[in-house]
């Protein structure tokens, strides 16, 4: 027992807390450190084995890049990768490589990093989403019967419903029931598959819950953010060869994923 709570539970799901997501970014340097120990000892590792230190969002790394890495590892099992993983998505946030704490990064932006090398992973579209029952299984037609429902907002991003109604048409346009503020992503986004209210999503991130039938489109209008996701790192990275091995797989990853997402959601709908 540590003493303090590493996850808090809610009605379908466990949520880190602060000091778990501390923990568990510890504990993933530690679990690359003894992959490499252990490939050495057991004589498995391969001439030049590297690690990897990636530093991202909990949101983008759960809904985008986890069920991704496996092919990467398949791949290159000579690098062994590790995170530091933030709980929300901080918009520009800086990146600093100096004190070597971190090998790249993804981050959440318009592309202006200075000194940094950095590459367009996805384009961020918003779009309303809830569970199927609160709206009777189809996207409202008409945007104004949204007012009739609960919106679920993020506190981290506190003007994005305001955001996607003016790109909508719609500016101005209040729920008439209530709004729920939320400090979690995860909490936020389990709100709306439990049928709370309707929230903001980043499409891109929410496709595996709409897939599954677990959530749908409150509203078919998609707002595209300034705002993308990056790989950034450093300048120098093609000496750098495990950077230079993942950015090369990274980016053939979103070229291929973005694709095949344009081609399922359809150009009208990203108009």
């Amino acid at each position: 027992y540590l003493g303090k709570p590493l996850f808090e539970r809610h009605k379908a799901s466990l949520e880190m807390t602060e000091e778990g997501l501390q923990y568990a970014n510890s504990l993933s340097l530690i679990f690359a450190d003894l992959k490499v120990a252990t490939d050495t000892i057991s004589g498995r590792r391969q001439r030049g084995e590297m690690k990897l230190t990636l530093n991202l969002s909990a949101t983008f790394s759960a809904c985008w890049l986890m069920n991704r890495l496996v092919r990467f590892e398949d791949e290159n099992p000579d690098i062994a990768v590790s995170f530091i993983t933030n709980s929300v998505d901080i918009v520009k946030e800086p990146v600093v490589f100096d004190d070597g704490k971190i090998d790249a990064a993804f981050r959440l932006g318009t592309g202006q990093w200075d000194n940094c090398h950095f590459d367009k992973v996805l384009d961020n579209y918003v779009q309303p989403v809830c569970a199927p029952k609160l709206i009777g299984h189809r996207a409202c037609s008409n945007i104004r019967n949204l007012e009739n429902y609960t919106w679920l907002h993020y506190k981290h991003v506190p003007n994005l419903w305001d955001q996607w109604l003016e790109s909508a048409g719609a500016p101005g346009l209040k729920s008439l029931k209530k709004d729920v503020i939320m400090d979690n992503v995860a909490v936020a986004t389990q709100a709306a598959v439990d049928g709370v209210g309707i929230l903001p999503v980043y499409r891109s991130l929410a496709d595996q819950l709409i897939d599954d039938g677990k959530i749908i489109p409150a509203h078919d209008h998609m707002m595209k953010k300034n705002e993308s996701y990056y790989f950034v790192c450093p300048k120098n990275y093609e000496k750098q060869p495990a950077i230079r091995v993942f950015r090369e797989w990274i980016v053939e990853e979103a070229e291929r994923f973005n694709a095949q997402w344009h081609k399922k959601v359809g150009a009208t709908a990203l108009e």
